[in-house]
């Protein structure tokens, strides 16, 4: 069911990697940015989800809001406060 996929989203190379335990499996996300750097997304290790890979990228490499890992609606929810400052740094600029 779990395995290890590799994908590319807006010229960054991202990776999902299961680790099975004993009793649970961990998601561990990896991501090489266009420039070569190589990051673990701070993503709940719960969430086999590309999707969260990709928005944690939109948001910008996010790292975790509280004590444990990000999950996919704190992603959502970052990326709309950091739409909001650039909504408003540009209508600075306008007005």
């Amino acid at each position: 069911m779990y395995k290890s996929v590799e994908w590319i989203y807006k010229n960054h190379v991202c990776r999902m990697e299961p680790d099975f335990e004993y009793d649970n499996i961990k998601i561990y996300h990896f991501v090489v940015a266009p420039d070569g750097e190589e990051l673990w997304a701070d993503i709940s290790p719960y969430l086999y989800d590309k999707e969260a890979v990709e928005l944690w990228i939109d948001a910008g490499y996010p790292t975790r809001i509280a004590n444990g890992q990000l999950r996919k609606y704190q992603i959502i929810s970052l990326i709309g406060d950091k739409e909001k400052r650039q909504t408003k740094a540009q209508s600075r600029k306008h007005g």
